[in-house]
């Protein structure tokens, strides 16, 4: 298995860690989940979710506008 590493301030590692722990799981499972789903987010930004609002989006009906935000919600497990 390969090895990254990247550079953050005291503040996110602070979060991060405090998240990890909340998670019950080793640091190195909790950034590579983290990453994971970051990757299969739905690439649409926030001039799509405008057209959404304004009426004149380009989206289909089965497509993904946001993320959730909740962090129970059951699309985040």
């Amino acid at each position: 298995m390969s090895t990254l590493s990247f550079h953050t301030d005291p503040e996110l590692e602070k979060r991060i860690r405090a998240r990890a722990v909340k998670r019950g799981m080793p640091l190195s499972s909790f950034l590579k989940e983290c990453v994971e789903r970051s990757l299969d987010r739905s690439e649409l930004k926030g001039g799509d979710v405008c057209g959404i609002v304004s009426g004149k989006s380009q989206l289909k009906p089965e497509d993904t506008a946001l993320p959730p935000w909740n962090e129970s919600d059951p699309l985040l497990r």
